[in-house]
């Protein structure tokens, strides 16, 4: 069984393989906004590797991603079933020994040197939420990887290319990721009807918030 992507997640899978190929850097970013179907580019990604008898690890941080993660991979790529495998303590499963594994950070971080032979490709889910310090569990663990595969290449997946409090993911002292590979524009996306237009509709009356805090770039509940 075969999948057919859309044009915009084959350019995303093709300038990769382009960053890597122009060596640019090994831990490119693909910014993929939420309905563009990020499950079919990683799906293809790991289609392509698998031709070369590769180990891939699938990284988030939410159990219920790894299982949508597996489902949809199997949904476009039902021959490679038997070759996935989960490594999460909150899906009470704990495999390293098949060609794909979707881990979770929390269960899988300490044990880098238990997945034999090392990954050659890892892929973050929701990249935005991985901290530019070294001292966390994914830094932490990608440290403990790079000494398992010193030529192991890392991307992310991410609909904002940004984090919250730290700015953007590729820049800056302890960026895990070096440059974006592709954007893929939410206002294309729109134009050509994969995402409904946004409308705003402001309210009659004007709140003022000059008095509101913000804490993490939200308003606080109790000022409001």
């Amino acid at each position: 069984m075969t999948f057919t992507l859309r044009d915009y997640q084959r350019d995303s899978v093709d300038a990769t393989y382009r960053y890597w190929a122009d060596g640019k850097g090994k831990n490119p970013l693909i910014v993929a906004p939420t309905g563009a179907g990020k499950t079919a580019i990683i799906a293809q990604l790991i289609k392509d590797a698998m031709q070369f008898d590769v180990r891939i690890l699938v990284l988030t941080h939410v159990a219920e991603l790894l299982n949508q993660g597996r489902a949809g991979l199997i949904a476009l790529c039902p021959e490679l079933e038997h070759d996935i495998g989960i490594y999460s303590a909150s899906l009470k499963q704990k495999r390293l020994d098949k060609k794909v594994t979707f881990g979770g950070i929390q269960s899988i971080w300490k044990r880098a040197y238990d997945i034999v032979p090392a990954p050659d490709l890892i892929l973050v889910d929701e990249a935005h939420l991985v901290p530019p310090i070294s001292e966390t569990r994914y830094g932490s663990f990608f440290d403990d990887i790079l000494i398992c595969n010193s030529e192991v290449k890392i991307v992310g997946l991410t609909a904002t290319p940004y984090r919250l409090g730290s700015g953007r993911l590729d820049t800056g002292e302890g960026a895990l990721f070096d440059g974006i590979a592709h954007d893929i524009e939410i206002q294309m996306l729109i134009d050509r009807g994969f995402l409904s237009p946004v409308i705003a509709k402001g309210g009659k009356r004007k709140i003022d918030l000059s008095d509101v805090k913000k804490r993490g770039g939200e308003f606080i509940e109790a000022d409001l």
